[in-house]
């Protein structure tokens, strides 16, 4: 049974009811969420059962009590023997932010610039240093916003990973792929296709203006 180590503790797994889906291709799955929208997960990865998801997180936001709480809504894990405990690298993390909906303006024009850099510093836990993140790269035709970052985590060394944040008629829902800075290259094509694969009902779909308009004017 996995289990998932931090600050030298050792927290058992409980078993989950996992209620979302799997349906399997010849190298991917489908994973369905309940918040409208599917993801292709690679058919060696693994979901880390919600409840371990908690206490992982519930763990760092007791080891960071001056960091903004963090929970993950979906986690994934690369299932080889070599990762016998849950949190090993690579996982991929997911968000979803029901912050409000972006404008087209606010996604082509978002930046890094200091304030906000200091913001998402803010939220990171305090025993991840050296936080590095690059200029996001927006993607006008996938609606997706690209960015680079890289982090020290003690006992482990570099850490690099790649975040994507797409979209949605409620807010964002964000793709965190990590793993070490020296595997980056191999796993990023894995990262790039779980965000790609993004597919959101109609109810979770971005709308921009012109396309609320067609819908109307549409049979």
């Amino acid at each position: 049974m996995k289990q998932f180590q931090l600050n030298k503790n050792v927290f058992k797994s409980i078993s989950a009811v996992l209620i979302m889906t799997f349906s399997y291709t010849a190298d991917a799955k489908t994973f369905t969420t309940t918040d409208g929208f599917s993801i292709e997960i690679p058919s060696d990865w693994v979901q880390i059962p919600p409840d371990v998801t908690k206490q992982y997180a519930d763990a760092i936001n007791t080891a960071s009590p001056n960091t903004k709480p963090m929970y993950p809504n979906y986690v994934f894990q690369k299932n080889t023997p070599e990762n016998s405990n849950w949190f090993t690298y690579p996982y991929i993390i997911i968000n979803v932010k029901r912050t409000g909906k972006l404008t087209e303006t606010q996604m082509k024009s978002f930046g890094i610039t200091p304030t906000n850099t200091r913001q998402i510093k803010d939220q990171v836990p305090n025993f991840l240093t050296n936080l590095e993140i690059s200029q996001p790269q927006y993607d006008p035709d996938a609606r997706i916003i690209w960015l680079k970052v890289g982090m020290e985590v003690p006992d482990i060394g570099r850490i690099s990973g790649l975040t994507s944040v797409i979209p949605t008629e409620y807010g964002v829902v964000q793709i965190q792929g990590y793993t070490k800075e020296a595997d980056y290259i191999n796993y990023l094509p894995t990262f790039q296709k779980v965000t790609e694969s993004f597919h959101a009902s109609e109810v979770v779909r971005y709308q921009n203006e012109n396309s609320k308009l067609q819908s109307h004017i549409s049979p």
